[in-house]
């Protein structure tokens, strides 16, 4: 299957959400041991820069977040 912009989307949701809930720094993403992880298991996943990770991605998987705890109380 082709990746997706979607698929890049939930990966990149993905990514911020393990960085928070597991307290890793920001700086992980450029880890060249996880490069080389992505490039074997996930060569068509792009992985983010730190400042788009940190800018971005992170804030708006917490809006995300916080839409849908408001929607469920």
């Amino acid at each position: 299957q082709p990746w997706t912009v979607s698929d890049q989307a939930d990966w990149e949701t993905g990514l911020a959400r393990l960085t928070e809930s597991a307290g890793l720094p920001l700086c992980w993403v450029k880890n060249h041991e996880w490069k080389v992880l992505c490039d074997h298991f996930l060569p068509k996943a792009k992985i983010p820069p730190v400042k788009v990770l940190m800018q971005c991605i992170m804030p708006h998987a917490l809006n995300t977040l916080k839409t849908v705890a408001k929607e469920e109380c």
